[in-house]
């Protein structure tokens, strides 16, 4: 097991299958500033949505997992992961080439 990290499973409103990241130390086990990421599917794309705590300090990050698993399960936040997944900015070729 990890000790750096803690990874915990989720379902978002529409049975949306989601995961969360908080990293809780550094690559040489040294206490560093946390982050926190949730992420999941939706259509094509992976969506992430992450913060972080304050790299000079060490400071935490502000929010925790389940914060961030409740604003990824809000209706807001999701009805813009579905507006960006009809109205992609880049094509699926340029995409494609970069990602």
């Amino acid at each position: 097991m990890n000790k750096k990290l803690r990874c915990k499973g989720a379902m978002l409103p529409g049975g949306i299958k989601a995961h969360t990241v908080t990293v809780v130390a550094g690559p040489d086990g040294s206490p560093t500033g946390t982050s926190t990421a949730v992420r999941f599917t939706y259509g094509d794309s992976t969506v992430a949505l992450s913060v972080s705590g304050d790299e000079d300090t060490r400071g935490p990050s502000p929010v925790t997992a389940d914060q961030l698993l409740a604003v990824a399960g809000k209706p807001r936040f999701l009805n813009l992961v579905k507006y960006a997944a009809a109205h992609p900015m880049e094509t699926k070729e340029y995409a494609d080439r970069v990602g």
